[in-house]
């Protein structure tokens, strides 16, 4: 469609680049805001897995993986005197 008067084209096209550029402001707050939820919650993670690891210290509650165990196992085997 072709306009006689070019400033209504004009005028469409500055409001439509002023729409656009208030949905990529309100995406990037919206991808900060999430990035700070999730970088918070993994804070809070990190925290409660140190007190889960420190009660499991304090109270001889560490575990080993099985091929740690076997390693150990190994490690034993390997260094106990022979007769």
């Amino acid at each position: 469609m072709r306009s006689s008067r070019p400033e209504v084209a004009n005028d469409h096209v500055t409001t439509y680049i002023n729409y656009a550029k208030g949905l990529l402001c309100s995406t990037a707050r919206k991808l900060r805001s999430a990035a700070d939820r999730v970088q918070r919650r993994r804070n809070k993670l990190r925290a409660a897995e140190d007190k889960i690891y420190k009660f499991q210290a304090e109270n001889d509650m560490i575990t080993v993986t099985l091929e740690e165990h076997q390693s150990l196992v190994s490690q034993n085997i390997l260094n106990s005197p022979r007769s």
